[in-house]
């Protein structure tokens, strides 16, 4: 789950709970006011009828007690309401018992009926006014009062979540946004990028946080730039400082064989046991220096890559022919290691490449000098070339790969039948210097330094091609390159 969803859900949740909290104290507390003002309005009803029938017994005038006891009836919550002078009702909700003579006021209400009693004294003669209120009735107004409070506050509360959401939407992104540009920029860090930079806001203050982690993002890319070319400086002039002295050894090592092979024969046979084992020192010697010398000149070709000095010199070169070639390299090591080595042959040749032959042939010997460490004895290595017409072979087997307009292009492929390559390290074995600690144990001979792939990627994209891969842990690799073929029109 992304961080802007987890801070939205977060936020919304905030949202949420804010307003069950606030809905609830409104609601309760209007409820108690709703409450209060019932039982208020009742006790004014029966305050009322005293002051009206007071008024009435002073003028005289009974008709207007009972019509105004009479339109009491209107409230729904009222039971009963009368005056009763002790021998009748002056007046009553119900006409009929208006003036009607009782022993003693009936009581018109049920157990948990509310009722209001008041005595009032006019002309020296006592007089009861009474008011009886159905609690149901009473709660079923009260209830209904609750209901239109509950509705509009769910109204409101609908309205405060919808923009609650937006808002939280909105701050989650805000919050997000720059953490997933620097993720994104940490991830082109970690591969080797040390170009990107983050843009920061000068008019933030200086308690911004999130611009003072840009800053300091920025400036620790800054110096890993800085540590990055003092390290290429300083590899490419290491590299030129010991070329000469190599070559040195080299000659020397090569001007000692020719004399130990002159000089064995014209030595007797006691001798030629000792120079022959001198030979084999000068053999091992020259040997070893050749694998410095290739060391060294990995080296330089990165250091070129890096700086943009990497030039290719493209010429008219045929696939086939150059992978005998490279094939025929490698078939001593492949029968020592019990290996089979073989060429498949397309029953349509490739066309013609414009490249940089040497190089080609560096790409593939990295490939299958790769494919010769991790394959065991009797495993087996393919080299194929296809002539690939129409859609680019990218979009054919490359996963990642990037569409491009119809043409004709060579795809090769490496295949072996190796240890295979790891899921989590298939995306970084172009990288410099990387190599796979899984397969260790299974590597066959010197362990490189892990340069190989990366100036193999290096080169086929100066040529304007792609190099990819796939594999699996414990069945093998295939790795492949394409490259643009030359357009021949065959009679």
């Amino acid at each position: 789950m992304s961080l802007r969803i987890k801070i939205s859900l977060i936020m919304a949740a905030l949202v949420v709970l804010v307003l069950v909290l606030f809905d609830g104290v409104i609601y309760f507390s209007q409820s108690r006011i709703i409450y209060k003002q019932e039982r208020l309005r009742h006790a004014t009803i029966a305050e009322s009828l005293a002051q009206v029938a007071e008024e009435s017994l002073l003028s005289g005038d009974d008709f207007s007690l009972i019509s105004y006891t009479f339109k009491l009836k209107k409230n729904s919550a009222l039971a009963a309401a009368y005056v009763f002078d002790g021998e009748k009702y002056l007046s009553h909700t119900d006409r009929e018992l208006a003036r009607i003579r009782v022993a003693a006021p009936q009581a018109f209400d049920a157990p948990d009926d509310e009722t209001i009693s008041k005595e009032i004294t006019v002309g020296g003669r006592k007089y009861l006014v009474r008011t009886v209120f159905s609690k149901k009735a009473a709660m079923v107004e009260i209830q209904n009062a609750r209901d239109r409070i509950f509705a509009e506050i769910l109204k409101a509360s609908l309205l405060v979540f919808l923009a609650g959401l937006a808002a939280a939407y909105f701050v989650a992104l805000s919050v997000a946004s720059p953490v997933l540009k620097l993720s994104r920029a940490a991830r082109e860090v970690g591969k080797g990028n040390f170009s990107v930079e983050i843009k920061t806001s000068s008019s933030a203050g200086a308690g911004d946080e999130m611009e003072m982690l840009k800053r300091e993002f920025n400036s620790m890319v800054a110096r890993l730039r800085e540590l990055d070319e003092m390290k290429s400086d300083f590899v490419a002039s290491i590299t030129h400082e010991l070329k000469s002295p190599l070559s040195a050894v080299d000659s020397y090592a090569d001007l000692l064989c020719g004399e130990f092979i002159r000089a064995h024969g014209k030595a007797d046979a006691a001798m030629k046991p000792a120079l022959d084992e001198w030979m084999m020192d000068i053999a091992y010697i020259r040997k070893n220096t050749k694998r410095l010398f290739d060391f060294i000149n990995d080296l330089l070709d990165t250091a070129k890559m890096e700086h943009g000095a990497f030039e290719v010199k493209k010429t008219r070169v045929e696939m086939p022919e150059l992978i005998a070639q490279v094939v025929q390299l490698f078939a001593v090591n492949a029968k020592k290691a019990s290996v089979e080595l073989k060429v498949e042959q397309s029953p349509v040749p490739p066309a013609a490449l414009m490249a940089d032959g040497e190089r080609i042939k560096q790409v593939l010997s990295n490939l299958i000098a790769n494919a010769l460490k991790y394959t065991r004895s009797g495993g087996k290595i393919t080299v194929s070339a296809k002539a690939m017409g129409g859609l680019r072979p990218e979009v054919l087997y490359e996963p990642a790969g990037t569409a491009g307009a119809d043409s004709n292009y060579v795809l090769v492929c490496v295949e072996d039948t190796g240890a295979g390559i790891p899921a989590p390290d298939l995306g970084r074995i172009f990288g410099k210097f990387e190599q796979l600690k899984t397969a260790g144990r299974l590597v066959r001979g010197a362990k490189g330094v892990g340069l190989g792939l990366y100036i193999a990627e290096s080169i086929i994209k100066a040529h304007g091609g792609n190099i990819w891969v796939e594999s699996t842990e414990g069945e093998g690799s295939r790795f492949y390159f394409s490259l643009s073929a030359i357009i021949e029109n065959k009679a």
